[in-house]
């Protein structure tokens, strides 16, 4: 679009409104551009004529105004509204089945929309829609490739979706990549039965791209891995570094307030062997902040949430969610009952492979269905 109206601007160069606007000058302008010819005579060593020049440069000034706002329009596009036009596929459902004709819609397509919508409209951008929007803004304003990058490095990308890495290698076209990710950390909805990591093999051909499967654990000690790796389908092929420690241990309580109670004697115990980093880690950023409000009374404890900008050491409370690529001398899983469905399966053994050297479970109720077969020599009963 640009490049049309630097054509168009050259082509009403000459034309005779452009010679009756510049007869019709006001001093000052002039006075402006003879200062401009001075300048450029003083920093030139080329000759030209001063009258033909001098007409050229008040040409040049009178398209410029009249162009200017038409650039200033076009740079700015302020005649498009992206956010209104990304909202109009989550409020006419109709547009979506249109855009994809003979494919089927996602399940649960009117709640979706609905959430988005109302986030939206509280101008937030879920996490999952940063990707689409910001493709859509390019499809409309143009695509703006980095050719500068030459190796991106992506860290856990099991959460990455096919679509995230499909737009990142146009953006960054020239490009090679190094990914990382472990897809049993994967903690997403939209990654938990698939990650973006299969998709690779469909945008980088065989020749083009080199997988390494590293199987090894070095985080946490022996008996935490061979705990953790009992939670997975399969993770028995997880292979865990000789480091001793103490064996897991779940303990069971009542009720809610007696799960505080031995919470607080755990952590006591905890601080009292000289471990420096102590996490209490919650399912979910809301019973984080309940749990915290239970604990500050007791104890010196830290609530970390998504704003929080640094971790420090010290004993904290955090969702599962945000201690992903977070290591801690011991971690306290607190109620393991809240983790029961199969799509959760894989955010709990996140969650407790964030302990390199003690690892403790808490539970009411039942307890999660994920320890129901895990031997008594792997995850030892405690009564504290």
């Amino acid at each position: 679009m640009l490049t049309e109206l630097k054509r168009k601007e050259r082509l009403e160069r000459g034309k005779p409104w452009v010679e009756e606007e510049v007869q019709l000058l006001d001093p000052d302008t002039y006075h402006e551009v003879h200062q401009k010819l001075q300048r450029e005579k003083r920093f030139t060593e080329e000759t030209f004529d001063d009258f033909q020049r001098e007409q050229e440069l008040l040409v040049t000034w009178v398209l410029q105004q009249h162009f200017k706002p038409l650039y200033n329009h076009i740079k700015q596009l302020r005649f498009i509204d992206l956010p209104r036009i990304y909202r109009r596929l989550f409020t006419e459902p109709g547009l979506i089945f249109h855009l994809h004709a003979g494919d089927h819609p996602p399940p649960h397509l009117q709640t979706i929309c609905a959430q988005t919508v109302e986030r939206l409209d509280r101008n937030e951008l879920p996490y999952e829609d940063a990707a689409p929007y910001l493709y859509l803004k390019e499809q409309i304003e143009g695509l703006q490739r980095n050719t500068d990058i030459r190796h991106l490095f992506i860290d856990e990308a099991q959460d990455w979706s096919p679509f995230q890495f499909a737009f990142v290698k146009k953006l960054f076209s020239r490009s090679k990549m190094t990914v990382l990710g472990d897809t049993n950390q994967a903690i997403h909805a939209h990654t938990a039965d698939t990650t973006g990591l299969e998709s690779l093999s469909a945008l980088y051909g065989e020749e083009e791209r080199e997988a390494f499967t590293l199987t090894r654990s070095y985080r946490s000690t022996r008996p935490i891995v061979e705990f953790t790796r009992r939670l997975l389908p399969g993770g028995e092929k997880i292979e865990p570094f000789n480091r001793p420690g103490g064996i897991p241990t779940l303990t069971e309580a009542a009720d809610a307030e007696e799960l505080i109670a031995k919470v607080v004697d755990g952590i006591w115990e905890l601080q009292g062997a000289g471990h420096q980093t102590i996490a209490v880690i919650c399912k979910t950023a809301g019973e984080s902040r309940r749990v915290w409000e239970e604990l500050r009374q007791v104890l010196p404890i830290r609530l970390i949430e998504k704003e929080t900008p640094s971790f420090e050491a010290g004993t904290l409370v955090i969702p599962s969610y945000l201690a992903k690529g977070v290591e801690f001398d011991a971690v306290v899983i607190f109620d393991t009952s809240q983790y029961g469905r199969e799509s959760e399966r894989k955010l709990f053994y996140t969650a407790c492979t964030r302990a390199m050297h003690e690892l403790h479970l808490y539970t009411t109720g039942k307890g999660s269905p994920f320890l129901s077969k895990i031997s008594p020599d792997i995850l030892h009963r405690a009564d504290r």
